[in-house]
């Protein structure tokens, strides 16, 4: 009861509600190509809608461009990062309320760059223009929220009406998916299991339950060697190549030994 009641009192006592001129959305797909940018004002949020399955996602990269006026007002402007935000953002919202879990004060320089970790395992690169965050979001609902606030009293409205451009860019790890996909012969019966069972997957020398391999298996990047062994059909083998964040589908027509 103690144990329940005190996380009830802390969810409280550090939850923040607060309000935005605007609430900006952007979204974030598996894709090593893909980015997308939004002009974002200092007392706006950024949501970023994060994909449903995330099976390369490791982080996400946000760069902002600071207007020259902007950064010549250096330690101006906050930029947060919130967990469990209540109600899920919309545009049409501006009222929230949630957990702060990173404050920091954007720069005096043009460039500055967030990297939000998602996975427990995350390596970034970073340099003198990269903040790496250190708590990593719950992302509950599939999104990260950010927040700019005046920290500064006296700015001039031509800083206040500035906008700072948002681009979101997603950190993947080094790996991609292959999904075999088998066919046999028409003497066989797909369905059964035993069909399924006389069959063996080895990729890169390394043994692979058939029902896996046709979910599909995650690799690291590059060539891999495949080999579907069975004693009642041929052996085939094909060679394929992996690239980043990408799903590949292998066709494997199995023939009967007859």
């Amino acid at each position: 009861f103690f144990s329940l009641l005190f996380t009830l009192l802390s969810s409280v006592v550090f939850a923040e509600t607060f309000r935005v001129a605007k609430c900006h959305v952007l979204e974030l797909k598996e894709d090593p190509s893909y980015s997308a940018s939004e002009k974002v004002g200092l007392t706006d949020a950024l949501t970023i809608r994060l994909p449903e399955e995330r099976l390369f996602l490791e982080g996400i990269e946000v760069k902002m461009e600071i207007p020259e006026e902007t950064a010549t007002w250096r330690d101006c402007c906050g930029a947060y990062i919130y967990d469990g935000i209540r109600p899920v953002p919309t545009p049409q919202q501006i009222d929230f309320s949630g957990s702060k879990i990173f404050f920091g004060v954007l720069p005096g320089k043009l460039s500055w760059v967030l990297q939000i970790p998602l996975t427990e395992n995350a390596q970034f690169k970073t340099d003198q223009y990269t903040k790496t965050i250190e708590k990593i979001p719950s992302a509950q609902g599939n999104f990260v929220f950010l927040r700019l606030q005046q920290i500064m009293k006296g700015v001039p409205d031509e800083v206040m009406n500035s906008k700072i451009t948002f681009t979101v860019r997603p950190i993947l790890s080094d790996k991609g998916l292959i999904k075999l996909k088998l066919t046999y012969p028409e003497s066989a019966e797909p369905s059964s299991s035993a069909a399924a069972d006389s069959v063996t997957v080895f990729i890169d020398n390394e043994a692979y339950h058939t029902s896996d391999a046709e979910k599909g298996l995650v690799m690291t990047t590059g060539i891999h060697n495949i080999s579907v062994i069975s004693e009642n059909y041929r052996t085939e083998v094909r060679k394929v190549r992996i690239d980043q964040a990408k799903r590949i589908e292998v066709p494997v027509e199995l023939k009967s030994i007859e």
